[in-house]
């Protein structure tokens, strides 16, 4: 009899932008001409892996960070950093550390696939970069957004949450599996908050201060003026079509990344239709031996989580891809002795 194991086997593969046409009113995007083939950047596994890309510790070089989610209903999910030790141009990443706080490790409760993911922006308005987590409630298991205020050299203080949204809007379930990304979404000055909910996206718009934030009741966001309704929706605002103006980015539960272009000349923006970046993936469970070389990790997964920076300073924007796969290894028959010593194991225990 053979016996099988289960590994999730997360990859973080950066898919680097070709040369795609522009001109000062519009670009073309054509997902199967305008990318290299994925680099695999990370270099430990990342369970559900969620990438960030930012120069945390501030030598000009634009570092990775990873969140993830710990297997088990009430386990931490830590937050990984990678230092950029290449150039800005040619980026290569060290050996991953624990992103800190001033007494402990950083890390976001977590529940039921829900892990962390980490955004890294000058929340408070200081001039520094501050880490923003999701997280889950332990009790009710709402989600939750804690705000880490960045202190000096890639430490962070203490969190504090500051969107609790169980509590907060109760008409609005934003549910533990969820994504946030923080942008100044309707051009008022003031960062909002863009929530991927369960099978939805809502706009949080701040109706306080850059360092006072206060949030409107949640408004679901619709592209072409249709639902956005997939499970597992991870969205990203940056500007995709380097037309000047933020477009929504979409990684998926089913491997995808789908974009809707911002077609408003400026304030609130009014989203096109969606348009695939990369297709859903058909295959994420991986077979072999235990002596035959891993496949998993080598290709895309599902569960994608998505950053956009120009990691190679050519001018375009790349797409960083978080994921997850799944690997089945078949061990080796059991001999005799072995099938002798398990049927014991049996009646001891019966």
């Amino acid at each position: 009899m053979s016996h099988l194991t289960c590994k999730f086997i997360p990859a973080i593969l950066a898919t680097c932008a070709l040369a795609f046409s522009l001109s000062p009113t519009f670009a073309t995007i054509s997902p199967n001409t305008d990318f290299h083939p994925p680099i695999k950047l990370n270099q430990i596994s990342h369970p559900k892996a969620a990438p960030s890309i930012a120069d945390i510790d501030n030598d000009g070089r634009l570092d990775l960070i990873v969140g993830e989610f710990r297997r088990g209903p009430y386990q931490s999910s830590p937050v990984h950093f990678y230092r950029n030790i290449g150039t800005f141009q040619k980026p290569r990443f060290a050996k991953p550390t624990l992103l800190r706080t001033s007494n402990s490790i950083v890390q976001t409760p977590s529940f039921c696939n829900s892990g962390s993911s980490a955004q890294f922006i000058d929340f408070t308005g200081n001039g520094k970069k501050d880490l923003i987590c999701t997280a889950t409630h332990r009790t009710n298991f709402a989600g939750q957004i804690q705000l880490y205020p960045h202190s000096q050299n890639a430490q962070f203080s203490p969190p504090s949450t500051f969107i609790y949204t169980q509590s907060k809007y109760p008409q609005k379930q934003f549910g533990y599996n969820r994504y946030v990304h923080v942008a100044d979404w309707n051009s008022d000055g003031r960062l909002d908050l863009i929530i991927g909910a369960r099978s939805r996206i809502l706009f949080l718009q701040n109706i306080g201060s850059t360092k006072l934030p206060k949030y409107a009741p949640p408004i679901e966001i619709t592209a072409d003026n249709k639902t956005l309704n997939k499970p597992g929706m991870a969205p990203h605002i940056a500007d995709w079509n380097s037309d000047g103006r933020l477009d929504l980015i979409i990684g998926k539960s089913d491997g995808s990344v789908t974009w809707c272009k911002n077609l408003a000349a400026k304030g609130k923006p009014k989203l096109g239709p969606e348009q695939t970046i990369l297709p859903p993936v058909s295959n994420t469970t991986f077979k072999r031996k235990r002596h035959e070389p891993r496949l998993a990790g080598t290709s895309r997964g599902r569960h994608a989580q998505i950053a956009i920076a120009d990691l190679n300073a050519d001018g375009k924007p790349d797409l960083i891809v978080g994921d997850l796969q799944r690997e089945v290894v078949t061990r080796p028959p059991l001999t005799p002795a072995e099938q002798n010593a398990e049927g014991q194991a049996k009646i001891l225990y019966k």
